[in-house]
């Protein structure tokens, strides 16, 4: 992990002239994606730098909302299992499938909120690629 020093004009000086070689030696570039990563121009000048070097199958793309799909998963499953053990608990059987049905559909319905946000994060993503322009990008300092 390395960054760049944003307030020390002297160290930032230093970082940026140094990147090119930093860059050259790195094998792989991982690349933590949220929906502004493509109008700053700082990001677009490490992409284009870790492109002259390696190709962009070397890059690893990983949107910022990649855990929140993952973990909505988690609490669904769990109510789901709860559901089930405290339906044992109370001494029915196995419930039916259409009981079965009625329980995984009622959690499923939490996770599908989630993944519907993904999936349209996703495509103002490619919306982005698609019309990226670099005369659109942000330029400033961030400290």
């Amino acid at each position: 992990k390395v960054c760049i020093h944003q307030t020390d004009a002297e160290a930032k000086s230093q970082g940026i002239g140094k990147l090119g070689a930093f860059l050259d030696c790195s094998d792989r570039m991982l690349i933590l994606y949220s929906d502004v990563y493509l109008r700053k121009l700082w990001t677009i000048y490490e992409v284009a730098n870790f492109l002259i070097f390696r190709t962009i199958f070397a890059m690893d793309v990983v949107p910022v909302q990649l855990p929140t799909v993952i973990f909505a998963a988690l609490p669904c499953g769990y109510l789901y299992t709860t559901t089930l053990m405290v339906w044992r608990y109370l001494g029915y059987a196995n419930p039916s499938g259409v009981m079965q049905y009625v329980i995984i559909c009622s959690f499923s319905t939490f996770y599908m909120l989630f993944l519907r946000r993904w999936a349209r994060e996703k495509v103002r993503t490619k919306v982005q690629l698609r019309e990226f322009d670099v005369s659109t990008c942000m330029c400033a300092v961030e400290a």
